[in-house]
């Protein structure tokens, strides 16, 4: 499907209403007041966290509309940073079983959520680029707590978005250049995994791997 019409765009995020049964008028949300109602709820009250599939959902059906598209990605990456951190969903101490649960199922979210973000990155718009970039640095750096003292390169998450860079021939210079100039440049261990792992690839490699990432993105498009 193609970019969606300025009017259908507005109507997702303009209060409406709608008449009940017996005439009364009942405001309807928008896709922004939702948003914001599921995070306010997650942060009152950890019982809430089938929020997080909600806004998932959302995400994944606002690709073509960057308004919510941003607005959801921050909504996830404070929410699943807030219950990661509380629940030290990627540290290795034993917990009960039903805590051991909600920590995989925790972890689940935030690799679905890095997924969705990895693909974000194609997206036209700048702001969304950037937010994207930023959440997935956010897990990135909850991956390292796995194995404390592991180099930040070799995490699994870093590795995706550092292919995603090289591929990417839409990612604005203001990303790319944030990117090197704060988070490469000045560590030593990234530097190095980066430049080791530039090395390794062929034309050919970075040809199959930019085919790859655009049918991901158009096929994420198209289920709109």
């Amino acid at each position: 499907l193609g970019e969606p019409a300025p009017s259908e765009s507005a109507k997702r995020n303009k209060p409406d209403t709608q008449i009940e049964a017996n005439g009364t008028e009942t405001h309807v949300e928008n896709d922004i007041e939702k948003i914001k109602r599921l995070e306010r709820e997650l942060s009152e009250n950890e019982t809430k966290t089938n929020n997080i599939v909600t806004l998932i959902q959302i995400f994944r059906r606002s690709f073509t509309d960057a308004s919510t598209l941003y607005s959801t990605m921050q909504a996830l990456r404070r929410a699943l940073r807030k219950l990661a951190l509380e629940h030290n969903i990627f540290g290795s101490q034993q917990r009960e079983e039903a805590s051991a649960k909600l920590q995989e199922w925790l972890r689940q979210r935030v690799n679905d959520f890095a997924g969705l973000c990895l693909t974000v990155l194609h997206n036209n718009d700048t702001r969304v680029q950037h937010g994207a970039f930023l959440s997935l640095l956010d897990v990135v750096q909850l991956e390292a707590r796995k194995n404390v003292g592991q180099a930040l390169g070799n995490v699994g998450t870093f590795s995706q978005l550092l292919l995603h860079f090289l591929v990417n021939s839409n990612i604005n210079d203001v990303v790319i250049t944030e990117f090197v100039s704060k988070y490469i440049q000045p560590h030593s261990d990234l530097l190095y995994y980066s430049l080791a792992t530039i090395k390794s690839f062929t034309s050919n490699d970075l040809i199959q791997l930019q085919q790859k990432a655009h049918t991901e993105y158009t096929q994420k498009i198209t289920e709109i």
